[in-house]
Formats: C-alpha cells, sequence, structure tokens
C-alpha cells in the first residue's frame, strides 16, 4: 500500500507530465476520459477501411498498437493499485494514443514511423506480461509502482514528441527519405527511449531483487542454505567492483604505454592530431587519400620534365603581371589557351611553382599563399561520380593538408552543419563553400592560388558548370589558373553572367616561342646522332636550331616529331635536301594519318589483336602488364599468339604502343593523342532489324528415300531431343577478322567489350591462360558498367546486348557461388560493390531497365520485383550469405576482412538490429558478447558511431537471422579473432574460451584464446595457453606451413615471457625459433636485443660472431649483414641504433658499414625506392652517431644529402625520410657553428644549405616545411639573426593568432602551441613558458589525455602534473630529467638530438594554474638553468595584445574570446 507521501509524489509526476503535453501539443488530457475498449474500437475503425494502399504497414501499426495497448492497461493496475485517489494515470495514455492516432496522414512514412515507435515500446514492455498472472496487486513493492509511472509517463512524453514530430514542417518535408528521422537526436524521442529502456532495466532488477526478498522471508531460519547464497552472492558482488577498479588501473597504464608507442609511430602527437584532422576532411569531402598523393607526385613529374626558365616572359606581359599581384583589384581568372602539345600545362605549373617560392622565401612574408590543383584527364583510370565535384573536394583536400587555418575553420565549419552532405550540393555551391569556407574573410593576408588544368578535356557541361561558378564565386583573394583549347575558352565564355571574354586572357603560342628554342636546343644535346662533328651533321645541327622552333610554331610535340625524323633520316642517310623538308614540318604526320597507315600495313588478324590492345590501355582502370595483355588477348581469340607479345610491339605496333622499360612492364599508347583520338571517336547507333530480313536464319530440306517407317520416327525423335534438350555439341568458333577490319577503340565498343570479358571470367570455371585477369574483373565491372551505362552510351547498344548484359549480371548476382570462386582479401577490406555506384548505377540503372530485362526468365523476373520491393540491397544478399560464411564458418581469410565487409553491407542497407533477448537464445553469443545491445541500433546517416563490440552484435544477429552459422567451436574461434582485432579483449577471450569448450577443437583455438590473455595484459595465462599450441605443433608432422606456425608461437610466448621476466625461456624459444627459420632476422634481433638488456653482452656477442660466419641467402652477404639490411627495410631507425650502439667498439661494426657500402653502390644512381633511400639514411645514422673519425660525418652527411634528394623526388610518402635526413644535417650545421661561431668561417656556407633544404621542403610539403623552418630559426638566433628568425616564423605566428580568433574553443590549444613553438625557437623564452602553459590547460580542460611523451625511450608515462625539458633547437624533441642527463653525457642508446642543444624547462601546467587562476598566465621574471623565477600574472588577452605588438600584427575582426 502507498503511503500519502508517495501517493503525492506520483500525483505531481502526473499533473507535470500533462503541463508537458499540453505545451507540446495544445491538447489537453484531463478533458476526456476513454477506456481500452475506447481506443481499441477506434483503432479498428481507423485502420480497416477502404482504403487499401497501405494495407500491409496500416495492419502492422494496428498490431503493435494494440499489443502496447493492453500493456499500458496492465501497467495502470500497477501503477494505479493501492492510491486513495485514482487519477487514471492508464486512461491519461490511452488519452495521448488517441491523440497520436488522430493525425491524418495516409503516406507510407507516417506508417514505418509510428509503426517502429510502437515497436520500441512493446519490445520492452513485453516484460511486465507475467504480471498478467497476478490476480493481486496488494503486494506489489512501491519501488516497482514508482517505475510503473515513471514509464507510463514516458508514454506520455513520447506521444507528445511525436505528434509534434509528425505535424512539423521538419516531417512534410523528410518524409521521403528512407532514413527513421523520428529516431534523430533533434526529435527528442530517441532520448525518450534511451531513458525508457533504462527503466525497463531499473524494473528488472527490482523485480529480482523483491523476489529474492520474498523467497529469504518464506524460509524460517536465517541460516538457510538460501541465505548463505545472498551472503556469498554480496562478497561476490564486492570482490568483482574491486577486481574491475583493479582492472581499470592496468587499462590507464597499457594506455599510456600504447600512446607512447604511438609517439615513435607519429612524428609527434600535434603532426598526429593534423594528420588525423586531415583524414577526418578526407572522409568529410569523399576523397581517397592515394588520389591525393598521386596528385602531390604528379606535381613532381611535372615539375621534373619542366625546363628550369620555362614562362620567363610572362614577366613582360602586363595582364599575368596584374593578375599575379595578390594585393591587386582584377579578375581572379587568368586563362591559358592552346592546343595539344603547346606547353600550358607545363607553364600553368611553372606560374604555381613560382607562388609556392614566395612562401617559402624568408624574405617574402606580406602574404601567405596556399595553392592547389587538378589535372582533368579524359582517360582518367579512375573515374569518378562527378568529375568537376570531386575536383573541387580534392583542391580543398590540399588547400587543408598545406595550411593548418584553412584545415581547423573548414573542419569546424563541416562539422557544425548537421548531417553535411559534400555530394548533394550544385558546383556553384560546392566552391563558393570551399573556397574559402566561412570564418576565412577576415583574415587579410591569407590568397589561395588554384589550377584547373585541362578544361577540354571536360564535356560540354561540366566546364560551363566549373568556369561558371569560378567566374561568380572566387573571393578577392583567390587566383584562378585555367588552361584548355581556344574551342574551351569559347565554349566556356557564354556560361557566365560576366563572362570568361572579359578575364585574362593568354595564348600561349603567341609568346612561347623563347621556351621552343630552349627545347629545341636541349634535345639537340641530348640526341646522339646530332652530337657529332662532321661538317654536314654540324650544318643539319644548325639549320635545326635556326629554324625549327618558328618551323613548330609554339607546339612541343611538333618539334619533337620533327628532331625524331631529322635523327632517323641522318641514320638513314637521307639527302640534305630530304632533311631540310623535315625541318620545315612538312612531313609531320597526325594520329588519323597514322592510323591510316597501320591499316595498310597491318594483316586482318593483327589490326583484330591491336583493337584488343587498344581497348585495355585506354580505358582499362589499371595499366596492365605484358601478361595480363596476353591474357586479354587469348579471350578474344581462345588461343595463345604465336608471336610474344613485347615482340609484337616492338616490331608491328611500335608507332602507337609502347611497354615501359622501368621494370614495371606495363602496355601504354606512345601518347595521349591517341588517347583522345581514339576516345572521341563514337559508336554508330545499333538499331536490330524489325523486319527480320537481315536476322540469321536456318533451313534444312530433308530428303526420305528408301527407309522404313520406323526408321523415319527414330530419326525425327533424334533430331527433336536435340533441339528440345539443347544436346548439339556445337564449339563456339572465333571468327576470323574481316579483310576490311579497321583500326577502332570508340568508347562504347570498348566498355562493352571489357564488360563481356568480365563476365565471361567471373562466370566460367578459371583457367590458367586467364586467371590472372580474375580479380580486375571482380573490382572494376561495376565501374565498366557504370560508363557503359550512361545515357549517352546505352542509347547506342542493341537491345539484344543489353538483355545480354542484364542476363549476365543478374546471373552473377544470384550466383554467390561464382562470387567466391573468385574471392580476395582486398574486395573484402575495401567493401566492393558497396559504393553508392553500385547502387544506384547498377541496380538501379541496369536492372531497373525494363527494356532491358524484358526477356528473362520467370524464376529472374521473380528475384527482380524482390530486388524491386526489399530495396538494392536485396541484389547482394546472396553474396552477404556467402561472405558471412567465409566470416564464421571458414579459415579460408582471416576472420576481419569478412566482418568489415558485413558490417558496411549492412551500414549501407540501413538494416535495423534483430532484436532478441539472451535469455531466449539456448546456446547463443555470451552474455558479455551480448551486452549493450540495446546500441546495436543502426545509425547509418548519423555522427554517432556504433562501438565495435555493438557493430559485431549487430552483423552476428544478422547471420543467425539469416541462418548462415553453426555454432561449433570454429564459429567462436572466428567470433574471437573478430573481436580480437576490435580490441574488445574481454570479449574475444569469452568466445575462444567457449570454442575451446567444444570437443575435439583445434590448436588454433588455443592460440587465439592465448592472444587473447595477452591483449588483456594476462600474459601469464597467455604463456600457459600459447604451451598447449606449441606442444600440438611440435607433435604434427613437419610441413612448411605448420613450421611457420609453430615460429610464429615460440615467438609470440618468448616475447610474453621476457615481459614477465622471464629471460631464460624467452632465450629458449627465440633459439628455436632460428632452428626452425635459420634465415628469418627478426628472431635474431629479438634474441639479440634481449641478450643485451639482460646484461649478458658476452653471449650476445658470441650470437652476433656467428651471424658473421655464417652465408645468407645472398651469398656475397653474412647473416649479421643481410639481417641489418633486412631491418632497413621494415624496422624503425633505433632498431638499428640498438645493434650499431652495441658493436660501435668492435670489429663487427666496420663490417656493417662495408654491407651498406656494397648495397649502396649496386643501386642505380637514380634509383628513388623507399628502400633506397631508407638505406642512405640509416648508413648516415651509423656513421655519424657511432663512427670515430672525422670524415665519416662528411660522408654521413653526404649520404643525408642524397637521402633527401630522393626523398623529395620520390612519392609523397617518402617525404617524412627527407624530412628525418634534413633534421639530421641541420643537426650537424648546428653543430659546427656553434664550433665556428667565435671564427665565423664556414657558417654562412651552412646557412645557405640549410635555407636550401628548408625552401624546397616547403614547396613540396609545408607541414614537414614548417618543421624545418622552426629549426632554421634557431639556427639564425645562434648567429644573431633574430630578425631573420622572426620573419621567417611571421607566417606561422599569424596562423597560431587566426586559430585563436575563430568560434572554435577546441582550436584554441592549437593556436597556442604554434605560438609557443615560434616564440622558443625566436629566443622568447618567458613568453614560450606562458603559451605552453595556456596549450596544455587548454588541452586538459578538453579532456584530452597527455599526448606528450619522453623521447629518451625511457618507458616513463607523463601526464599533465609532469615537468619536462623542451629542446629549443629541434622540433617536437622533449625528455625527462634523467633522459636529459643521458643525453649529455653521451650514454643515450639512440639519437635524439645534439647534445650541444639549448633546453627550455616547461613545469607543470597544473600546479602553474593553480597559481594564476582562471582567465590568467604567469608572464616576464627571468630564466635561471632553463626555469622561471618570478614572473607577474596577468589576464590572457592583455598579454596577447602585447605578444601582437611586439610581432607587429594587425589585431582581426574578432577578438580574442578568453
Amino acid at each position: 500500500m502507498a503511503n500519502d507521501e508517495d501517493e503525492q509524489s506520483f500525483k505531481r509526476m502526473w499533473e507535470d507530465a500533462q503541463h508537458r503535453f499540453e505545451q507540446k501539443t495544445n491538447k489537453s488530457l484531463v478533458q476526456h476520459s476513454l477506456s481500452l475498449d475506447d481506443v481499441l474500437k477506434d483503432l479498428d475503425e481507423r485502420f480497416n477501411d477502404d482504403d487499401l494502399d497501405n494495407d500491409r504497414k496500416r495492419q502492422r501499426v494496428k498490431q503493435l498498437a494494440s499489443n502496447v495497448l493492453k500493456l499500458i492497461q496492465l501497467l495502470g493496475g500497477i501503477a494505479a493499485q493501492g492510491a486513495s485517489t485514482v487519477f487514471g494515470p492508464a486512461a491519461q495514455c490511452f488519452c495521448a494514443f488517441k491523440f497520436l492516432l488522430d493525425i491524418p496522414a495516409r503516406i507510407s512514412r507516417f506508417h514505418d514511423d509510428l509503426a517502429s515507435l510502437f515497436a520500441e515500446i512493446s519490445t520492452f514492455l513485453n516484460v511486465f506480461k507475467i504480471y498478467q498472472r497476478i490476480e493481486d496487486f496488494a503486494r506489489v513493492d512501491v519501488e516497482l509502482k514508482r517505475c510503473a509511472h515513471k514509464l507510463m509517463v514516458l508514454i506520455v512524453d513520447m506521444c507528445a514528441l511525436s505528434i509534434n514530430y509528425f505535424n512539423s514542417s521538419t516531417f512534410r518535408k523528410l518524409w521521403s527519405d528512407a532514413k527513421v528521422a523520428l529516431f534523430e537526436d533533434d526529435t527528442g524521442v530517441k532520448a525518450k527511449l534511451e531513458e525508457f529502456k533504462t527503466l525497463i532495466n531499473h524494473q528488472s532488477q527490482i523485480s529480482d531483487a523483491v523476489t529474492l526478498e520474498h523467497v529469504l522471508r518464506s524460509e524460517h531460519e536465517q541460516t538457510s542454505s538460501l541465505k548463505k547464497v545472498l551472503d556469498m552472492l554480496n562478497q561476490t558482488s564486492d570482490n568483482t567492483n574491486w577486481e574491475l577498479r583493479r582492472i581499470n588501473e592496468e587499462l590507464d597504464s597499457v594506455h599510456r604505454d600504447t600512446r607512447m608507442v604511438a609517439k615513435y609511430v607519429a612524428a609527434s602527437s600535434d603532426q598526429k592530431e593534423r594528420q588525423d584532422h586531415i583524414e577526418q576532411i578526407y572522409k568529410k569531402l569523399s576523397v581517397e587519400t592515394n588520389d591525393i598523393n598521386d596528385i602531390d607526385r604528379g606535381f613532381l613529374q611535372i615539375q621534373g620534365d619542366s625546363q628550369k626558365s620555362t614562362g620567363s616572359w610572362l614577366d613582360d606581359i602586363e595582364v599575368y603581371k596584374k593578375w599575379a599581384d595578390l594585393n591587386a583589384e582584377c579578375d581572379p581568372v587568368l586563362w591559358l589557351s592552346g592546343e595539344s602539345g603547346t606547353g600550358k600545362t607545363h607553364l600553368a605549373f611553372t606560374i604555381l611553382n613560382s607562388f609556392m617560392k614566395r612562401v617559402s622565401s624568408a624574405e617574402n612574408h606580406s602574404m601567405r599563399v596556399s595553392s592547389a590543383f587538378y589535372r582533368y584527364v579524359r582517360n582518367e583510370k579512375r573515374p569518378r561520380d562527378d568529375t568537376v565535384k570531386y575536383s573541387l573536394r580534392c583542391i580543398a583536400a590540399q588547400l587543408a593538408k598545406k595550411n593548418a587555418v584553412y584545415m581547423k575553420q573548414l573542419l569546424s565549419h563541416m562539422e557544425s552543419i548537421e548531417n553535411f552532405n559534400i555530394r548533394q550540393k550544385s558546383v556553384e555551391d560546392l566552391y563558393k563553400e570551399l573556397i574559402a569556407p566561412p570564418k576565412k574573410n577576415d583574415i587579410s593576408d591569407i590568397a589561395y592560388v588554384l589550377l584547373f588544368d585541362g578544361m577540354d578535356q571536360l564535356s560540354d557541361g561540366e566546364a560551363r558548370q566549373l568556369a561558371g561558378a569560378v567566374c561568380e564565386s572566387s573571393p578577392s583573394r583567390v587566383r584562378v589558373l585555367m588552361t584548355g583549347t581556344g574551342d574551351s575558352l569559347r565554349l566556356c565564355s557564354g556560361s557566365t553572367r560576366q563572362g570568361l571574354d572579359l578575364a585574362p586572357h593568354i595564348h600561349v603560342v603567341d609568346h612561347n616561342l623563347p621556351d621552343i628554342e630552349l627545347f629545341v636546343k636541349t634535345e639537340l644535346e641530348d640526341c646522339n646522332l646530332l652530337r657529332g662533328d662532321q661538317k654536314e651533321i654540324l650544318r643539319v645541327v644548325a639549320e635545326v636550331r635556326e629554324d625549327l622552333p618558328r618551323n613548330a610554331k609554339g607546339n612541343f610535340k611538333d618539334a619533337q616529331q620533327i628532331i625524331e625524323q631529322v635523327s632517323g633520316a641522318i641514320e638513314s642517310e637521307l639527302t640534305e635536301e630530304e632533311i631540310t623538308n623535315i625541318i620545315s614540318g612538312k612531313t609531320l604526320k597526325d594520329v588519323q594519318r597514322l592510323i591510316d597507315e597501320l591499316n595498310g600495313s597491318l594483316k586482318p588478324h593483327e589490326i583484330d589483336q591491336l583493337n584488343e590492345l587498344l581497348i585495355w590501355v585506354i580505358y582499362a582502370y589499371e595499366w596492365l602488364k605484358e601478361d595480363e595483355m596476353e591474357a586479354a588477348l587469348f579471350m578474344r581469340t581462345n588461343r595463345k599468339p604465336f608471336v610474344p607479345l613485347r615482340k609484337k610491339v616492338e616490331e608491328k605496333y611500335r608507332s602507337i604502343l609502347q611497354i615501359d622499360s622501368d621494370g614495371s612492364g606495363f602496355v601504354k599508347t606512345k601518347n595521349d593523342e591517341f588517347v583522345d583520338f581514339f576516345q572521341e571517336s563514337i559508336r554508330e547507333r545499333q538499331v536490330d532489324n524489325e523486319d527480320g530480313e537481315n536476322d540469321p536464319k536456318i533451313s534444312m530440306t530433308i530428303n526420305i528415300d528408301r527407309v522404313n517407317q520406323s526408321q523415319v520416327q527414330r530419326f525425327f525423335w533424334d533430331l527433336s531431343e536435340k533441339v528440345l534438350l539443347d544436346k548439339f555439341a556445337f564449339t563456339a568458333s572465333t571468327a576470323s577478322p574481316e579483310p576490311g577490319a579497321k583500326i577502332s577503340a570508340n568508347l562504347t565498343e570498348a566498355h562493352l567489350t571489357i564488360v563481356k570479358r568480365c563476365f565471361d571470367l567471373l562466370l566460367d570455371e578459371p583457367i590458367p591462360e586467364t586467371a590472372i585477369l580474375c580479380e580486375y574483373a571482380l573490382e572494376y565491372l561495376p565501374m565498366h558498367l557504370d560508363v557503359l551505362g550512361s545515357p549517352n552510351n546505352k542509347n547506342l547498344l542493341r537491345p539484344a546486348e543489353k538483355e545480354e548484359i542484364v542476363g549476365s549480371l543478374v546471373n552473377l548476382l544470384q550466383s554467390a557461388d561464382t562470387v567466391e570462386r573468385h574471392l580476395n582479401e582486398a574486395f573484402l577490406l575495401e567493401g566492393r560493390w558497396l559504393d553508392e555506384m553500385f547502387e544506384v548505377e547498377i541496380i538501379k540503372g541496369w536492372l531497373y531497365d525494363s527494356e532491358a530485362t524484358s526477356r528473362l526468365r520467370r524464376k529472374e523476373r521473380i528475384w527482380l520485383k524482390q530486388v524491386d520491393s526489399e530495396g538494392w540491397y536485396f541484389a547482394l544478399k546472396d553474396v552477404a550469405r556467402m561472405i558471412a560464411r567465409q566470416w564464421l564458418c571458414s579459415r579460408r581469410f582471416p576472420a576481419p576482412p569478412p566482418f568489415y565487409w558485413i558490417d558496411t553491407w549492412i551500414d549501407r542497407m540501413g538494416q535495423k538490429p534483430v532484436q532478441e533477448a539472451a535469455s531466449e537464445r539456448e546456446n547463443g553469443v555470451p552474455s558479455e558478447m551480448e551486452s549493450n545491445q540495446d546500441q546495436t541500433k543502426d545509425n547509418v546517416g548519423d555522427n554517432h558511431v556504433l562501438p565495435a563490440k555493438a557493430r559485431i552484435a549487430r552483423a552476428v544477429a544478422w547471420a543467425e537471422k539469416e541462418g548462415e552459422t553453426t555454432k561449433n567451436s570454429l564459429y567462436y574461434e572466428r567470433l574471437g579473432y573478430t573481436y580480437l582485432d576490435q580490441h574488445e579483449s574481454e570479449c574475444s577471450l569469452e568466445a575462444f574460451v567457449k570454442a575451446k569448450s567444444f570437443p575435439n577443437n583445434s590448436w588454433q583455438v588455443s592460440r587465439g584464446l592465448a592472444e587473447a590473455y595477452a591483449a588483456a595484459d594476462k600474459k601469464d595465462m597467455a604463456v600457459k595457453e600459447m604451451e598447449l599450441v606449441i606442444t600440438s605443433l611440435r607433435s604434427k608432422e613437419p610441413a612448411i606451413d605448420q613450421a611457420s606456425d609453430l615460429a610464429r608461437s615460440l615467438i609470440d610466448s618468448a616475447m610474453w615471457h621476457k615481459d614477465l621476466g622471464h629471460t631464460p625461456e624467452a632465450i629458449d624459444y627465440l633459439r628455436e625459433v632460428i632452428r626452425i627459420d635459420p634465415f628469418s632476422y627478426q628472431p635474431y634481433y629479438q634474441l639479440l636485443t634481449t641478450l643485451i638488456n639482460s646484461n649478458t653482452e658476452s653471449e650476445a656477442l658470441t650470437v652476433l660472431n656467428e651471424m658473421n660466419t655464417e652465408p645468407s641467402k645472398e651469398l656475397k652477404l653474412t647473416k649479421l649483414q643481410a639481417m641489418l639490411l633486412a631491418m632497413v627495410e621494415c624496422e624503425p631507425v633505433e632498431s638499428c641504433e640498438t645493434i650499431f650502439h652495441f658493436i660501435r667498439h668492435h670489429s663487427l661494426f666496420d663490417v656493417i658499414l662495408q654491407a651498406f657500402e656494397r648495397r649502396i653502390a649496386s643501386t642505380h644512381e637514380s634509383a628513388t625506392s623507399s628502400t633506397v633511400i631508407k638505406l642512405r639514411f640509416v648508413y648516415g645514422v651509423a656513421l655519424a652517431g657511432y663512427g670515430t673519425q672525422e670524415q665519416k660525418l662528411e660522408s654521413a652527411l653526404n649520404q643525408w644529402r642524397k637521402s633527401y634528394e630522393l626523398g623529395l623526388q620520390s612519392r609523397a610518402e617518402d617525404w617524412f625520410w627527407a624530412c628525418k635526413a634534413a633534421s639530421r644535417i641541420f643537426n650537424l650545421h648546428y653543430s659546427k657553428a656553434k664550433s665556428l661561431q667565435s671564427s665565423g668561417e664556414g657558417v654562412e656556407s651552412n646557412l645557405t644549405e640549410l635555407q636550401n633544404l628548408t625552401e624546397r621542403m616547403q614547396m613540396r610539403n609545408p607541414q614537414y616545411g614548417e618543421n624545418l623552418q622552426l629549426v632554421l630559426a634557431s639556427f639564425y638566433g645562434s648567429i644573431g639573426k633574430q630578425e631573420a628568425a622572426r620573419q621567417l616564423l611571421l607566417n606561422q605566428m599569424k596562423s597560431g593568432f587566426d586559430l585563436l580568433s575563430d568560434d572554435d574553443p577546441e582550436n584554441d590549444w592549437v593556436g597556442y602551441i604554434t605560438i609557443a613553438d615560434v616564440l622558443m625557437h625566436t629566443g622568447d623564452d618567458l613568453n614560450a613558458l606562458s603559451a605552453r602553459f595556456l596549450s596544455m590547460a587548454g588541452r586538459r580542460a578538453s579532456h584530452v589525455p597527455c599526448p606528450i611523451t619522453c623521447d629518451g625511450r625511457c618507458n616513463k608515462a607523463v601526464s599533465w602534473m609532469d615537468s619536462l625539458w623542451f629542446c629549443k633547437i629541434c622540433e617536437d624533441v622533449q625528455l625527462h630529467d634523467e633522459c636529459l642527463t643521458k643525453l649529455r653525457e653521451g650514454t643515450l642508446t639512440h639519437f635524439v638530438c645534439g647534445p650541444d642543444h639549448d633546453w627550455l624547462y616547461v613545469p607543470s601546467s597544473v600546479e602553474e594554474e593553480k597559481t594564476t587562476g582562471e582567465g590568467n598566465v604567469l608572464i616576464g621574471g627571468e630564466l635561471q638553468d632553463g626555469k622561471r623565477l618570478g614572473g607577474q600574472i596577468v589576464p590572457i588577452k592583455e598579454w596577447l595584445d602585447a605578444i601582437k605588438q611586439d610581432w607587429a600584427i594587425e589585431k582581426s575582426a574578432a577578438d580574442v574570446q578568453i
């Protein structure tokens, strides 16, 4: 019985609910009194009218609503029990439901949302059904009644929120959206449902407690067994809480160790965070990192191919000079026009390069310039959904990568927009939003230079869209460079209101004669045949140099072709008159003439072969190698050619095709002119003959002579059987090419051919001759179908061709076994076939084409109807089921890749999880893995990301629902590896333990369990479990794969023993691994480091000597030399330094140096592979850090210089190594300058090299360039050039203040740390300390874990309470007191920075904040031994204003918000 106080609290609860309902809906609950029968009657009438449009959905709503109403009646009985004044909580719920159902909506979306709401409520209220069996509520506990009241109030609140949502403009605007918006965060319903679920869980706990209480009270003896059980449960609960606290503390320790390891993976925490932000921007912009890296490489390639003085004549052109002046008021667009081969691209990149040089120049700081570009290529190997939009997103990604301020503000802008969808914006809106983003306009000294190269490569519509957006939407501090033909300029001129015809325009061929002259001179010098000293050759060279630049008419390709023809004429000993005719340009051959000549000279079968090659060379999405091209030719002719492809290309097709000579073996066209020629050709429209005159026909005349009746009957019976049952064993023959065959490779025909080839590869059984192309077919078939499905191409296909494509596509999607045959890990990891293109262009574009699907068989048409009704993802359902089997029922692939694919597929199809109570699932997933089932609700489209545990549970539920699982040992093993990959160690442990409970389980289960123990930091358990694996593998027959498994298990166990301090066991296991595989160098290295660290140096030296006497697989190298060279490739530099440090005083060190020298000498001088770059860098480290002679320092310097040069010329990934090499060069030069400071000799030469290193790196990668600028500024300071240091870092200082002045407080700590770095490297140590304090305080206030680690590798965790020493010379180097002492004494085992560097002591930010108080900062004082003494406390704004004044930085429009 509820007391009066409880009853009054319940009444107030309902009064508040009534008030909220009336505010939300303008309807009153108290003026209506409804019973369950009233609402059910209304429900029956409402959902049983004559309107059958949405009958199935309406009936589902009715069923769910009825169930909820009956459960509310039950709740009402519980809530109202014992109350002296019954205020009818159930009646008020019924009234709220009545108002919700009164909304006059007949749209499908209303029924979907209503059904979803009722289903959510019903799922959780079902647990109350047990009370239907209780006839008397008199003894129901008061807490249970309170819970019932709260649940019913929440139901009323949800009804109010839903009514408000359905009546709002939001619902009317979004009703057609595929996502259930009712449960989005902004409606409030989702939050109420979460509260609802929490109360249900609370109710369950109350019920359990009350039940146990009644059971215990029924016992007369307090010492009964049940009482003991209760006491034991309480004690277990206390122990569990203690254990959880201990685990939590251990996890904190693991996290600290993890952060420490991360320090050596990323260059610094700040750089890592910046990289994380860049990756977020890439994701939001939907651009690929590889594409941005390819753009960077493209710039380097063009820059390398360009002549040094290209475009020197631009300085004499007034329109260019005005356009290039960033402070001038002028049109933002400059157009460079000219035909193919006139050097537009090289000229444009020269202009872009000149702007980049301004940025890196220490003398020019009036404007901060960021540049970006995109090259449009008609035969781009990876086409995009929208080329222009994608190019703008790539432009923004480049700017974010180069400009930290732009990056921060663009990210803030995108995150401030709910459901930011970049793909739905128009070209003009996208340009406005990205160039430059909001909140950038108040920064007056930042400018952007953008290059859009190859406007003529776009379609007419795309070119007009881009030109219109650029001309009408470019901000004042943006300069845009566009290149294209004169025709493309005229096309775009009329696309804007102001018109490109008003923009500055340079017709390249009118001015580029100086560039042509230099080009001719360079080509003549490089041509061996034209470098003779005979009079005749000298006359020819003089004539070429004099006449060719004018005869070429501004076209570099024509000039090059003429020089090649002259060279060939001299080799063929033609007359001077004929050579003069060549120089005049009269013999130039255009593409059409070359094609005509080949058509006349090649045989029909050679033309047929060439056509196949051209199709793949021009239209494939990857460059194919010789063996892949031979497979393509086999598919065309069904036989292997007698003449090798390389010989055919070199002898027959050399005028149009070539094979790369760099060792890659890629087959390509000679130049892009052939590509343009074939892509511009159009397939003639193909129409089937309606009258059937030209259709193939079969006719037959049968003569019957002197044959009896039974024989005639038998003959016709056999003939009928052959026809009806298709038993004629005809072999498809490849028709010979027609005598009049022509060279052809138009876009439509080419993609049609490749699509047919891909279907043949995938649907037929693989054969050795063509198997190499199967992976290409699986990956790129959708992209070829996408191009072929465009309206322009589809209209050129015959109906029969469309039917063939759709039939093959349906056959492929229905045949999961076919896909399984060709499945590979890349397909799974990259989520292929799950992108938007597959949904829109492939499924909807082809399978919904009524003309193409009209002749499908009945079974296929039924399947298509299911796809239409269930959704596009149904087309992939069989494939998904197959991949689910690969995930949980097979070891063909590691467990994570199939899970990634399934997880992505569930995301894409927007499927909700299967909601099943854990108690109702027999032999289900263990309880820990089923926890948080409430999190498995899919949130596709929201910013919320499901936790890994919830995603795995969601995927498991789907696989079980589809019946693709058998819960055996293998099932739980695969599940365990999936959890382990997602760092869910506890769930992984549970799964592996369950897997091991099955009889006859595999040793791989024990191995997985051991790895899970190790991940949970239970190394002792891991060692014991791995011992079972090792014993099992030792007992098996020796085999290569089992030996590999045993070696891997021994290494893991050895590392765990090492961590546990069991050094002898670790050493024994590592020696056993070496016996199993004596040429694997990882166990050797682990053995050596274990011996060195355990003070058994003599044993380590013995191992090293043995390795130096035993040959490696490379006979010229010993095992020791081979190990060090292999470590360069795959281990951190610090690993090599461990060995260098140990043997630095031993003769073995010279042996290692000799191995490096021989390996470097054997590489090509111009080789730019990552291996060579690292090899030179590590060799320099060995020489400089551990050598003893002075000349070794010079040799190290040379190695680092070459590593730097090669790194800059190589891939973007290798710029990191170039930056590391530059840092080492800086350190050596700094030490030299410091030693020469008194005499002043040689300092300027050192400075010149450092300036050059910094400037070039700044042009390649601004992030690394800024790091080097900091070090260069310190060098300036060391030689007394403080003003030069400040000028060099002025832009970085401005960037720091820009980040402080925006509206995002999360950017403030980044701004402060930027200011701190600049101040410290320009000698202003006291202010640097103040800025460093503010940056750390800002991070701590944002609850960011301390990301700083000690670079001394002391493994000490760094917290916000700690103090550290910061190097004032290097960028981002910090040490603890002990490690700084070791550095100065020369006892650190690896290089950190120079022992002669100056250091700044940064005290604990926590202690300083207690002194200063919020909003203030400590400034001034004096430094003694790097530490601040004294000082005064001032407001932060006052201090910042003083810094700005000192650096002559104008105040921005937005004041700094403190």
